[in-house]
């Protein structure tokens, strides 16, 4: 059902997708492929400093806005939210919607997040100031293979 003015509301653009992914192709006729799209991952152990943020290699947040019968600009935030629920902001852009229905943005921000603990993040995508969806990031870390630990002890190991 077209969002737009069926009921005497404003119009207002489509949010057609919302992901986490690997990789991203970028086609020469501009037509874009998503390769291992994820909602859980799986990260080695942070290090205790990681307490600023980290930034998980090799995956995306894309999200793809059309315009439906909306027209004029509008300001897109993305919002990071921790496990504790706490909210900061992973980015903002001002987008244009045209004449046509189907165009609109696709936004690719490199998925970077106010490190907490592991669980469940969330992206939160807003239009306007107002959210049009929440996507989730299980985030778990991997366990030590017990190999690893002792080499990693034979390291530690003060040398005589």
């Amino acid at each position: 059902m077209d969002r737009s003015s069926s009921n005497g509301a404003k119009p207002f653009p489509h949010l057609v997708a919302a992901f986490f992914c690997e990789k991203l192709l970028k086609e020469a006729d501009e037509v874009l492929s998503a390769i291992r799209i994820v909602d859980i991952i799986q990260i080695p152990p942070v290090p205790k400093n990681a307490s600023k943020g980290i930034l998980l290699p090799n995956l995306a947040f894309v999200m793809m806005i059309r315009a439906g019968n909306f027209r004029g600009k509008a300001v897109c935030e993305v919002y990071n939210v921790g496990p504790s629920g706490k909210k900061i902001k992973a980015a903002q852009q001002e987008v244009e919607f045209g004449e046509s229905p189907e165009k609109g943005v696709t936004m690719v921000i490199p998925a970077a997040i106010k490190w907490e603990k592991p669980g469940l993040y969330w992206f939160e995508v807003y239009l306007n100031k107002r959210r049009m969806t929440r996507s989730p990031l299980l985030i778990k870390i991997m366990p030590v293979r017990p190999e690893a630990e002792g080499k990693m002890a034979e390291r530690k190991k003060p040398k005589d």
